[in-house]
């Protein structure tokens, strides 16, 4: 079972998770929580595939997709969401290899911009 939520945004740095879903993710790399994505509000769970972790060069490489994207994207490991377009907010998560972090989207597109997302996540970007 993976954790997800029905988040409300406050602003564009925000997300306030008021409802709790639980969303059976079948051990996959990323998962989808169908509650939330009827809501407006997209999610993705996603293993951290590099393996010196959500550093660096992984880090860069994130925020520049995630700067690209169409709608805003934030992530989180357990707490409160950050920008995932700043590295800095990125370093701080201290996300590893094999941790799960939670992508967070709103908007048109918000579904597919998850995708693309959490798919660069889950692979190794140190060895790229």
């Amino acid at each position: 079972m993976s954790l997800s939520f029905t988040a409300v945004s406050v602003d564009s740095r925000t997300l306030i998770p008021p409802v709790l879903h639980l969303c059976d993710d079948g051990m996959s790399s990323h998962s989808v929580c169908p509650e939330t994505e009827d809501l407006g509000m997209s999610e993705r769970q996603v293993t951290i595939g590099s393996k010196v972790g959500l550093h660096a060069r992984p880090a860069a490489i994130f925020a520049k997709a995630a700067a690209a994207a169409a709608v805003p994207v934030q992530i989180s490991k357990g707490g409160a969401p950050v920008n995932a377009r700043s590295m800095l907010s990125l370093l701080t998560l201290g996300a590893e290899h094999g941790e799960v972090v939670t992508l967070y989207a709103e908007g048109e597109g918000a579904g597919s911009v998850l995708d693309e997302l959490a798919a660069l996540l889950s692979r190794d970007l140190d060895e790229e």
